[in-house]
């Protein structure tokens, strides 16, 4: 069953809806965005996107975030919480790794640039 999240789109989501989708991905409707700091955000985003890409290896994304395992293992419970069995999903991981991809170009680097 596909949840309808405010932050994800669609498997089929083009350029133009790519703006629709950053910042947003970790607030799903049902928490709404206000559950979420901007700084817990951006620790979700960067943990949910290694966690994604190591394909769900805990000891791996701690090692590239530089973190304890359990830190790890706590913040992965919580996108749980806000995203439950969607992570899952095979479209929805695809929907997340684009848009959390898509936001990490956006962001400047330490430069200022």
């Amino acid at each position: 069953m596909r949840r309808n999240w405010s932050s994800c789109g669609s498997r089929t989501a083009s350029a133009p809806t790519a703006p629709r989708l950053r910042g947003r991905v970790c607030s799903p409707r049902r928490d709404g965005p206000d559950t979420v700091s901007a700084g817990q955000r951006s620790r979700h985003a960067e943990t949910l996107l290694a966690w994604l890409l190591s394909g769900s290896n805990v000891p791996d994304v701690a090692a590239r975030l530089h973190l304890h395992p359990q830190t790890v293992r706590y913040r992965l419970r919580r996108l749980k919480q806000l995203f439950g069995d969607a992570l899952d999903e095979q479209d929805t991981r695809l929907d997340l790794i684009l848009a959390l991809r898509a936001e990490s170009l956006r962001e400047p680097d330490s430069s200022g640039r």
